[in-house]
């Protein structure tokens, strides 16, 4: 039994070419905050990657959810088309 790895929800050769062509079409995103004192922005990459997740295996955003993009992110990512700043 092999555990601890996790199964990507579509393999590498197939997503890594639509992501590509996915953030190519994304705005570039500044950090304007003058302090600096907000969380750091997420990967768009993380992002989409989350939400393939979400679509293939029909879970919820909870479920999809990691350290790296929180349920709410992915939720906001999906209704605003970016994840939050």
């Amino acid at each position: 039994m092999i555990t601890g790895g996790s199964v990507p929800a579509v393999p590498s050769c197939i997503l890594d070419p639509i992501r590509d062509q996915f953030l190519a079409l994304l705005p570039v995103r500044e950090d304007r905050h003058p302090l600096g004192c907000h969380n750091p922005r997420i990967s768009d990459a993380v992002v989409f990657d989350r939400l393939v997740q979400v679509l293939v295996f029909g879970c919820g955003y909870e479920r999809a959810a990691n350290a790296h993009c929180s349920a709410p992110s992915c939720a906001d990512a999906a209704t605003n088309g970016s994840p939050p700043a």
